[in-house]
């Protein structure tokens, strides 16, 4: 992956789909249960989703990487603008479904109706959301609770000139110190969680996002100069089915954290070198697609839940029929991906253009390999 010409990676964008719903599973995953409760078969699976939100952090420090490491370790980086197109990325639709949330919540209260947990929706919990600093310092969910991780993603962007470098100089030494580095910070992740445990049993949020982000820009520097192989392809996807399928079965959550994020940061290094049939799968139009809309996805579908909550009453449905059932929760997938589409063909992407245009830096003026894709996953 040369730096003058770079692969797409539309694998990578596949692996975002993946990811954005495993969590979607993991924070259904009672209103799924109570409904189908044969799925308690593969409840450990829905339980570890939360995994996924290292996977992206992984993965966000690595496409940011491959768009931006180069300039800034060679003095051409623009930060103002960097930063005003991660907030481009990000921030409309994080803004709207806050808004979302004060219209429902407004509403509810009208119609004496209930609207998740009264205790989160607080003046000073808005005020840090729309600041983007809410997880900072300490560890609560606030309005629209997938959104506690847009802050430490922001944390991370405005320091990535400063852990860039830092891995830079690291990568000089060659690809054994680069190991190094990622290994130490895979036990720190364990550690963290065993210490500092915070949201699922994992680190602080703060640890944990510069932890990922830091492994996945150190994955960029051993991977650029590689070249493709179909054998890394299948190891990348064998390693990404082993992420959802053996972390449920890590007990402990300090070896599960360090388990994890050692799976998501081998399945992404083989995966972007990787090649072949397993790569043209991930990079599939479906799943390049689902993708795109991921972070939308992942931003909506508390709301999509909180509507399915009261239109599928869980007690109501057991004594129906095993199809009927399914059906249902069938329609729980359905509505959460059709909520994050919606959210990013209405949202999310006109008004990610809108503010890249008012910055005067229009995308058509970037290089090709940086128009392609807007590769900026955020869980």
């Amino acid at each position: 992956m040369s730096a003058t010409k770079k692969r797409e990676l539309r694998q990578l964008t596949g692996i975002r789909f993946v990811a954005a719903l495993w969590v979607v599973l993991f924070h259904y995953q009672f209103q799924i249960l109570g409904i189908l409760p044969e799925a308690h078969a593969v409840w450990s699976l829905f339980n570890a989703g939360y995994m996924a939100v290292d996977l992206f952090f992984v993965l966000s420090g690595f496409i940011i990487s491959y768009q931006y490491l180069g300039k800034f370790n060679s003095g051409r980086g623009d930060y103002k603008s960097f930063l005003w197109k991660r907030l481009a990325r990000i921030y409309p639709v994080h803004i709207a479904t806050l808004f979302v949330f004060v219209v429902m919540l407004v509403a509810g209260k009208m119609a004496g109706i209930g609207v998740g947990d009264p205790t989160q929706f607080t003046l000073w919990g808005a005020i840090k959301d729309v600041l983007l600093i809410r997880v900072w310092v300490g560890a609560d969910i606030g309005w629209n609770y997938p959104a506690w991780s847009l802050s430490a993603e922001w944390l991370s962007y405005l320091l990535f000139p400063l852990i860039a470098g830092a891995v830079a100089v690291i990568a000089r030494r060659g690809r054994a110190t680069i190991i190094a580095l990622i290994g130490l910070l895979v036990v720190l992740e364990g550690v963290g969680a065993g210490l500092i445990p915070s949201l699922n049993n994992m680190a602080v949020p703060a640890v944990r996002v510069l932890i990922g982000f830091t492994i996945g820009i150190a994955i960029y520097c051993l991977v650029r100069d590689r070249p493709q192989s179909n054998t890394a392809g299948w190891l990348g996807l064998l390693l990404l089915v082993g992420l959802i399928l053996i972390t449920p079965l890590v007990l402990e959550p300090p070896v599960r954290a360090s388990v994890g994020v050692l799976l998501a940061s081998a399945a992404i290094y083989f995966l972007a070198v990787g090649g072949g049939p397993a790569v043209r799968l991930l990079g599939s139009r479906v799943l390049e697609y689902g993708g795109r809309i991921s972070f939308s996805m992942y931003m909506t579908h508390a709301i999509a839940l909180i509507v399915l909550g009261k239109v599928f009453e869980i007690d109501s449905w057991v004594d129906r029929p095993l199809v009927l059932r399914i059906v249902a929760v069938a329609a729980h997938i359905v509505l959460a991906i059709s909520a994050g589409a919606a959210a990013y063909h209405l949202v999310e992407k006109p008004a990610q253009r809108y503010m890249v245009r008012a910055s005067g830096r229009r995308r058509a003026s970037q290089p090709p390999a940086e128009q392609a894709r807007d590769y900026a996953p955020v869980d």
